[in-house]
């Protein structure tokens, strides 16, 4: 929001916020809102909401989305970021792991996802970033199928929270480390792991996705990937402003392993 706000106020342009509910209200509002072009966030797929807008046939860009047909889009490699933080933590000798997820379907569902529900994941971002510690977990051969994952509604660390403390109170294959799609999640799995009187990293490694602020500045300062979030929403407002040319090639940016102190090989791979 931040950087699409940038370009607007370069612009002078207004910019319009509409939430992705599906209710008769907000899709009317998509019919009839008076504005020069569209950016699409973070869209299921197979929603309703693109059609709509896509049927406006105004300049439109996706951000964080599955490519839609000669639309211009704007992003990162999810999966590959994803994998290589895996690899990292993996490599430490973890080998008991849980997943705190996004969202996968816009139901509001939040707590421990079954099979059926993974493959039907309509979150381009959620299901890229699951095949990356998919690909991570296969080269240290681990069964994916074994990791419990938590799907965690609206990206709430205190939703986070509350199932790390579910999971963590458990004696039996209690997790050594915990992969986190997002940092507000993983500072729900840090508070949760603190309440339990668990330290990290020495009990629980915590890995997190974004680099927010905060994520320096945590105790401890978390481990993650930095994603240039301002910068794609600059070139997203960018393109439909007419400051950068209307490609549908997908725009790729780069992304970054950010290790600090959250992340430790388990305690009992150290060597004494």
């Amino acid at each position: 929001m931040a950087g699409i706000s940038e370009v607007c106020e370069k612009h002078q342009y207004g910019l319009t916020v509409l939430p992705p509910v599906q209710d008769i209200s907000r899709l009317t509002a998509i019919d009839k809102v008076a504005v020069d072009g569209f950016i699409l966030y973070a869209i299921p797929d197979r929603s309703s909401i693109i059609k709509r807008v896509l049927g406006r046939q105004l300049p439109t860009v996706s951000v964080d989305m599955s490519k839609l047909p000669e639309i211009a889009a704007v992003g990162i490699d999810d999966r590959d970021a994803a994998r290589e933080i895996a690899s990292h933590v993996l490599k430490l000798g973890h080998r008991q792991i849980v997943i705190l997820s996004l969202e996968m379907l816009p139901d509001g569902f939040s707590g421990l996802v079954n099979d059926d529900r993974a493959k039907r994941c309509r979150a381009s971002v959620t299901q890229q970033r699951l095949l990356g510690y998919v690909d991570g977990l296969n080269a240290a051969g681990i069964d994916f199928e074994t990791v419990p994952i938590y799907e965690i509604r609206i990206n709430d660390d205190a939703e986070a929270s509350y199932w790390t403390r579910r999971f963590l109170k458990k004696k039996r294959r209690r997790p050594t480390a915990i992969f986190s799609m997002s940092d507000r999640m993983a500072f729900g799995a840090l508070h949760a792991a603190t309440q339990l009187g668990l330290k990290v990293p020495r009990d629980l490694s915590i890995i997190g996705f974004d680099d927010i602020p905060q994520a320096a500045g945590s105790t401890p300062a978390l481990t993650t990937v930095r994603q240039p979030s301002r910068a794609k929403g600059r070139m997203a407002a960018a393109i439909v402003a007419g400051d950068l040319p209307y490609t549908a090639e997908f725009q790729q940016l780069s992304t970054e392993l950010i290790v600090r102190e959250s992340v430790a090989a388990p305690r009992t791979s150290k060597r004494s």
